[in-house]
């Protein structure tokens, strides 16, 4: 009856699958970035899904105590201890999410993941990485030559049937 819901199963799955890679020596970024994405989505579904919770908590005990329908005040009642009892999975859902989060953040692995991060990429104002070194090369190209780049790829356009033009 208690059993895990399907998406703790999941993250256990992951979770022995990223040890498993790891005890291989072939972990990836790209692992640890998919595992860290899943636990991002996992912890804004599990804080969504407590303040629908809440709300509806609050909702049907507040109905029990204005209804003056015994049947009715019985059945709001009911959804309240219904509610109490999902409260203590979703805790539990919550334990082992924030347990994951706590073990994946610091894990040898994720600090020598960002210390690259770091060292070879920034992220921009969008929240994208760019290679530091791309940068560096695209700061290396004079403005003359940058110019001149763009004014040859628009001839070779316009050589081409490009046109260029709107007609």
């Amino acid at each position: 009856r208690d059993e895990p819901s399907p998406r703790m199963v999941e993250l256990q799955r992951r979770h022995t699958k990223l040890v498993e890679v790891h005890s291989t020596g072939k972990l990836t970024l790209m692992d640890l970035k998919d595992h860290n994405e899943f636990l991002a989505v996992l912890t804004r579904q599990l804080s969504d899904e407590g303040e629908q919770m809440k709300r509806k908590f609050s909702i049907a005990t507040a109905k029990q105590q204005r209804s003056h329908d015994p049947k009715r005040a019985n059945m709001y009642g009911a959804q309240a201890t219904a509610l109490k009892r999902r409260e203590k999975r979703y805790n539990n859902e919550i334990a082992m999410a924030k347990f994951e989060v706590d073990w994946l953040h610091n894990s040898p692995a994720y600090h020598q993941a960002m210390e690259f991060l770091k060292e070879n990429w920034v992220k921009t104002s969008k929240g994208d990485f760019v290679s530091k070194k791309d940068l560096e090369d695209d700061i290396a190209v004079g403005f003359d030559d940058l110019l001149s780049s763009f004014k040859e790829e628009q001839e070779n356009g316009m050589d081409e049937g490009g046109g260029g033009g709107l007609i």
